[in-house]
């Protein structure tokens, strides 16, 4: 029987500047992330790992309403650049992988204000 674990680990900063009064209306923004994470397989009769970085830079636009009851919808577009890097065992397919690219960035939330 062969078994897979998953562990991953990162931390993201984003900055939002609203264009009128504050956290509610128009909004610009930008965000930077890094990520860790490792993957093992154990086929029974081999293992093998993979471990990788990846590192984020991107920018978003959107828009919040906060109504009366203190209900507040979020909602943003954006793109963000990831570049990966992989580190496998010796003779892995993912052995010196890399990779990278633009990708859309869509957000969603809901919360409540004070």
């Amino acid at each position: 029987m062969s078994s897979y674990k998953y562990t991953s680990y990162g931390s993201e900063l984003q900055g939002t500047y609203y264009f009128k009064e504050a956290l509610e209306g128009l909004y610009g923004g930008a965000q930077a992330g890094f990520n860790l994470g490792n993957a093992t397989l154990d086929a029974g009769f081999a293992t093998s790992e993979v471990s990788y970085t990846s590192f984020r830079l991107g920018a978003k636009a959107g828009y919040q309403w906060i109504w009366k009851s203190g209900f507040a919808l979020d909602l943003n577009l954006g793109f963000g650049y990831n570049k990966f890097s992989y580190n496998a065992d010796a003779g892995s397919l993912t052995t010196g992988l890399s990779g990278g690219g633009v990708r859309p960035n869509l957000g969603f939330g809901i919360g409540y204000a004070f």
